[in-house]
């Protein structure tokens, strides 16, 4: 949605600049809501959330997300493929966190009509998180590759979500670190092979 990051961390405030198709549709949802709550009166909640991940969220035919994929593949013991030298900054949101705070917002009166981010308690490098994975899954491998030339033109850089609306509006931000999170995911796995 806000494309290179001019501040960090980033405000809902932020202007917008999306950089890919995925990101143009998301803000055209966003002024639809808009126009329905001018023209209709109908309230909505727009929450922006970062890279969400967690048990069952990698679809096999989806091109979205970066790190349920790396999880599934890590699962499995195969390479994982980081674009780069992997030190770009990046927010990840456990799905249970995503949830609980959808629902907690969505009954909140002041969150009516309002945009708000959303991401976890810590921002890491992607290849942090890829070695905090690998510490978890000794058979899977990192490969680093250059940058796709569709995908350098969307990279935005490091990005670092403001959590300062949500914690105003619901306490103390999502609490899952990201090796919180890689350990209950594969777990969940593990659970369902058995």
């Amino acid at each position: 949605m806000y494309g290179k990051p001019r501040e960090i961390p980033v405000p809902e405030s932020h202007p917008v600049a999306p950089q890919s198709i995925y990101a143009v549709h998301k803000l055209a949802l966003e002024h639809y809501l808009s126009v329905l709550r001018h023209t209709r009166g109908m309230p909505f909640l727009v929450v922006r959330l970062s890279n969400v991940y967690g048990p069952f969220t990698f679809d096999q035919d989806k091109s979205y997300g970066v790190f349920s994929p790396y999880i599934h593949q890590a699962q499995q013991g195969e390479t994982l493929r980081v674009f780069g030298d992997g030190t770009q900054v990046r927010d990840f949101i456990f799905i249970r966190d995503a949830i609980d705070c959808f629902l907690r917002l969505a009954t909140h009166p002041d969150a009516a009509n309002e945009i708000v981010n959303l991401d976890g308690p810590e921002s890491v490098t992607l290849a942090n998180a890829v070695q905090c994975l690998l510490g978890q899954c000794p058979a899977a491998k990192v490969e680093h590759e250059t940058w796709p030339k569709e995908y350098q033109a969307i990279e935005t850089g490091d990005y670092k979500t403001d959590l300062s609306k949500l914690q105003s509006l619901l306490g103390e931000p999502p609490g899952t670190t990201v090796m919180q999170g890689i350990e209950e995911t594969l777990e969940a796995y593990r659970d369902t092979r058995r």
